[in-house]
């Protein structure tokens, strides 16, 4: 087996198994590796798996399951030695967290009821299928208060309700494995508790098993609750970072939402009809998944697991998402429906805000889908090399402009102190980066300069009271608008002789870029992600003072 060959040269083979199976997505003849012992000899004693340590009781050390965690359904995991070199990533890491400690100095959290009282809690319980029922109501309350950020789209009321359902881990009447893992590790990782924070890599395990493995654990909602589930993974990846690793979890939930024909949901009837609400999530679990690859896409530079719409199968007939409280203000006369939604929206944009249909996550699907279109034609601009491939992309530009702005003079303005994780925050700055992005001169024109100090202006009008997890695409945007702002003082900087409107010109570029890079920092005081974005537009800021 490769695995087995992977072994023989010295490689990890538990990392072996995780790339083969988070990159191939378990194919069946890698199942068959994995479900095969890789090792059937006992380890010497004191190298026992981590669960039959923590119960001290014996253990074979069959791996990758030993018989007892085979025998009860556990997940099985042992302790590994670490290299050299992965003793100084784990250095750099934990100098990451010292310098997000010093950040997070400056920010006031709000305060979270129902503390974790650990008296009276096994002190394994982190190795346990799901934490302890007493701890629930907090880490509940933990996602709640990030969820809308982290792109959770099932009904609340009915998520609740199933969550504390009575039932074991698993059972049809509570949410499905996968999705209680990554609600646990979305928990954990935002907790601001130490104690919880500490196994954020166990619990993220343990949501990556699960999700991979939820065709294997029949549940009444398992394509809705794996699909829910890939996207709360993906945004964990998001705010860490790695973005490739989010992206393949977007795809996955991408696919998810094609197979069971979401993008194909074409008409919501009345709220008459029982399965309402199951239409509803369907529909808005699409988007979600649609809104965060085409974002994603663009920062990371990877490409669409989108629909794009050439074919009819490709089509998009999905009505823009709506909230629930929304559908219920709806006549119950009244149908949602939607036909080839995002070339209808593309060809006249002010035709598609029926007050029904204009709700913050609508309006960010549309944000997101002209600025895919606006990098791609930039780009395509970019490499063109004739004439006659200018022409023709002329006109698409120019057509996309007028789309463009006719999307931002539609966009609701911020309310007076929003807090930066307003919506309309991402919404306008989405707005903002497709009209720069459709700039093809060879230096910024003086329109993409207005709509950087634009961006700049926006932020500035906003509190930081409480930043939190705020969304991680909101340190790409900032970054690339700040771009401008860079590319107009190094182009200044390096003129010869500076004319007065030059000086001036350079004190208003630095002045702004200074206010964004504070804006980023603030951002970035809880994510790993944008406080990377920030100090790297910092220190160009920095070398062009």
């Amino acid at each position: 087996m490769a695995c087995a060959a992977w072994k023989a040269k010295g490689y990890d083979t538990r990392k072996y198994i995780m790339e083969k199976c988070f990159n191939a997505r378990f194919p069946i003849q890698v199942l068959s590796e994995i479900t095969q012992p890789m090792d059937s000899h006992p380890l010497p004693r004191g190298k026992a798996c981590l669960p039959c340590r923590y119960r001290r009781i014996k253990c074979d050390g069959v791996k990758p399951t030993c018989s007892r965690c085979k025998e009860k359904g556990r997940l099985c995991q042992y302790s590994e030695e670490k290299s050299g070199q992965e003793l100084q990533q784990e250095v750099v890491a934990l100098e990451s967290r010292v310098r997000e400690a010093e950040l997070r100095k400056h920010i006031v959290a709000p305060t979270l009821g129902n503390a974790i009282d650990f008296n009276g809690i096994p002190s394994d319980w982190w190795m346990m299928d799901e934490p302890p029922v007493p701890m629930w109501p907090h880490l509940v309350e933990i996602f709640f208060h990030f969820a809308e950020s982290c792109g959770f789209f099932l009904d609340p009321e009915r998520f609740a309700q199933s969550f504390y359902a009575r039932g074991p881990f698993g059972h049809s009447s509570r949410p499905s494995r996968a999705l209680l893992s990554a609600v646990y590790l979305t928990s954990i990782a935002f907790s601001r508790n130490a104690t919880l924070m500490s196994h954020e890599p166990i619990f993220l395990s343990r949501a990556l098993y699960y999700a991979s493995q939820a065709p294997s654990y029949p549940h009444p909602s398992n394509a809705k609750h794996g699909l829910q589930a890939e996207i709360l993974i993906a945004n964990y990846f998001f705010w860490r970072g790695h973005i490739q690793e989010g992206k393949s979890h977007i795809n996955t939930a991408m696919l998810i939402s094609l197979v069971h024909r979401a993008h194909k949901i074409s008409r919501i009837p009345n709220p008459a009809r029982a399965e309402i609400i199951d239409q509803l999530e369907r529909v808005k679990g699409f988007w979600s998944a649609y809104l965060l690859d085409k974002a994603w896409s663009v920062a990371g530079g990877l490409p669409s697991s989108s629909p794009d719409g050439l074919t009819e199968e490709s089509r998009i007939d999905a009505p823009w998402p709506l909230e629930l409280q929304q559908f219920k203000n709806v006549h119950p006369e009244q149908e949602v429906q939607g036909y080839d939604t995002i070339n209808r929206f593309l060809a006249n944009p002010s035709s598609s805000f029926a007050e029904e249909d204009v709700s913050k996550f609508s309006m960010a699907c549309k944000a997101v889908t002209l600025l895919d279109r606006a990098h791609s034609l930039g780009l395509s601009w970019a490499a063109a090399r004739d004439d006659e491939t200018r022409a023709d992309l002329t006109a698409k530009v120019i057509k996309m402009r007028h789309a463009t702005q006719t999307f931002k003079d539609t966009i609701a303005p911020l309310p007076v102190g929003a807090n930066i994780q307003d919506a309309l925050v991402i919404i306008h700055a989405m707005a903002i980066l497709a009209s720069i992005r459709l700039d093809t001169s060879p230096t910024w024109s003086e329109h993409s300069v207005e709509s950087a100090l634009a961006a700049v202006a926006l932020v500035d009008s906003t509190s930081f009271k409480y930043i939190g997890h705020a969304n991680p695409i909101l340190g790409f945007l900032l970054t690339a608008i700040g771009q401008v702002l860079v590319d107009e003082l190094a182009r200044i900087h390096g003129l010869v002789r500076k004319t007065k409107d030059d000086i001036e010109q350079e004190a208003m570029m630095k002045n702004a870029a200074d206010r964004l890079a504070v804006a980023l920092r603030a951002c970035g005081a809880e994510s790993p992600y944008v406080s990377d974005q920030h100090l790297k537009f910092a220190a160009q800021v920095r070398w062009l003072s």
